[in-house]
């Protein structure tokens, strides 16, 4: 994802988390992401042998939607989302 500048309409950013961070991690720290105006909303898909990988340090401004589908082969994978750097999101699901 890296550096994701919104517009004044509605957007959806993607992301995903594969295993350990593996090939076709898109989410990682140290991304941020500014929706800009409208009701923006960022799909983050986690996938794979994720067990112990955590997202952390993402930053998210004027994103109000996060939205989190967990595709995990690991049955006992817990994946934490460190939320401290979202400002604006009124949606979590």
């Amino acid at each position: 994802m890296n550096n994701i500048s919104g517009t004044s309409g509605d957007d959806t950013i993607s992301g995903t988390l594969i295993g350990a961070n593996d090939t076709g991690t898109t989410a990682q720290a140290g991304d941020v992401v500014d929706g800009g105006n409208g009701t923006d909303t960022l799909n983050l898909s986690i996938a794979g042998a994720t067990a112990g990988t955590d997202i952390t340090a993402l930053s998210l401004t004027s994103v109000e939607k996060v939205l989190v589908s967990n595709f995990s082969t690991d049955a006992n994978a817990v994946n934490d989302i460190d939320t401290s750097l979202f400002t604006g999101v009124t949606t979590v699901g």
